[in-house]
């Protein structure tokens, strides 16, 4: 089942584009593309019931283009006020050194005005990309449609 989302209002940030607001932060895309990685290996596992009912509400599969380069998937969390991405140096050695980024899925939220946001696995997205992944990718979704519908009652 591939995921539906409207696209967000808000520009995201270009690929790789870096910034560097301490040393704990990694400063340009060289920087990054010069941490040693020992593996190239990428596939998107779809994630078993048991995850799902403890992390979300539901799983899906969408495409790896959708995250942060056109619009579709928000990641404000991830960016800085000049939309260019935010990756901690310490996280980001930590994602090259999996054996596979994306064994386990993303975690999106969907607003209830049909955008989402990503809310964890921003390190290991960006570690699958820089494998060169472009396939599909298992992300669990938080739905606050959802959620309403459950609190109503």
């Amino acid at each position: 089942m591939y995921c539906k989302f409207k696209r967000s209002d808000r520009r995201h940030f270009p690929a790789f584009e870096l910034t560097a607001p301490t040393t704990q932060i990694l400063s340009t895309s060289k920087e990054y593309k010069n941490i040693p990685r020992h593996y190239r290996y990428v596939e998107s596992i779809e994630p078993t019931r048991n995850l799902i009912k403890r992390t979300g509400d539901y799983a899906c599969k969408t495409s790896m283009e959708f995250f942060g380069f056109n619009n579709v998937f928000n990641t404000d969390l991830q960016s800085d006020e000049k939309g260019r991405a935010v990756l901690n140096r310490k996280d980001a050695v930590r994602a090259a050194g999996f054996k596979n980024p994306l064994r386990d899925p993303l975690i999106v939220s969907k607003l209830l005005n049909g955008t989402a946001h990503l809310k964890d696995g921003f390190h290991r997205l960006f570690e699958a990309k820089e494998r060169g992944y472009m396939g599909p990718v298992w992300i669990i979704v938080l739905d606050e449609s959802i959620d309403l519908l459950h609190n109503k009652h």
